[in-house]
């Protein structure tokens, strides 16, 4: 159950930090007040911070499934 747990985890953190790696932007569009749009470039540590901060929230979300799953087919009644 650990190893499918760990498994688990590590590929969805790494599947999901090049997934929002490839297709989240640096620089933001961002509307103004006045309804215009303009772009905001983004640091590169703040870019990979909020891609990272991302990636553990969906990795925590993955945990928690992957574990409610084992713990479900252990206790499920065989038929």
């Amino acid at each position: 159950m650990e190893k499918r747990i760990v498994k688990s985890v590590v590929y969805v953190f790494i599947s999901c930090f090049a997934l929002l790696f490839a297709f989240t932007s640096q620089d933001p569009i961002v509307t103004m007040s006045d309804g215009s749009y303009t772009t905001v470039h983004m640091d590169t540590a703040d870019y990979l911070m909020k891609i990272t901060r991302t990636s553990i929230k969906v990795t925590l979300a993955a945990a928690l499934l992957v574990t409610a799953i084992e713990i479900y087919k252990r206790i499920r009644p065989r038929s």
